[in-house]
């Protein structure tokens, strides 16, 4: 064998080992997320003032933290004529809980939810007033929230 055949094949080796031992980006599958994966959730309404608004963060906690009454979304589309915040961000759990909610004080509101850029909740709910749309909460497990 001979001395460039020989570096050819250690080479390959070598790289073979290092990409074995190096982990990738989580890319677990979007119905169960863990630690690494990216999380976006969105919620929508037809009023620029929404009566709540909350979503499950990377930490597993609820969020915005405070509960607050007319909380302000921050991005109108004049196509749907919509109000709509989105946020988006890294789990940081390895058993990550995904669930939100939006009450409006009009009559739509609308959230989704997106695990790696893939849909996994969505849901529209429209009522004469006070609309409600939740995501992913028949499947919240309340053990699994950091409560502090």
């Amino acid at each position: 064998m001979g001395v460039r055949r020989w570096m050819t094949v250690v080479t390959v080796a070598v790289a073979v080992v290092l990409g074995l031992g190096i982990p990738g980006a989580a890319q677990a599958s979007p119905r169960y997320p863990t630690t690494g994966d990216r999380i976006t959730v969105q919620v929508a309404s037809d009023q620029q003032s929404a009566y709540s608004f909350w979503w499950v963060d990377g930490h597993n906690r609820m969020s915005p933290r405070a509960a607050r009454v007319g909380a302000n979304l921050s991005h109108y589309d004049s196509t749907t004529r919509l109000w709509s915040t989105t946020t988006t961000f890294t789990s940081h759990r390895k058993r990550q809980q995904t669930a939100a909610n939006i009450t409006s004080w009009g009559g739509y509101a609308r959230c989704t939810i997106w695990v790696n850029g893939v849909r996994v909740s969505h849901h529209v709910y429209r009522a004469p007033v006070f609309a409600q749309a939740q995501c992913g909460i028949a499947g919240l497990d309340p053990n699994r929230l950091d409560y502090r």
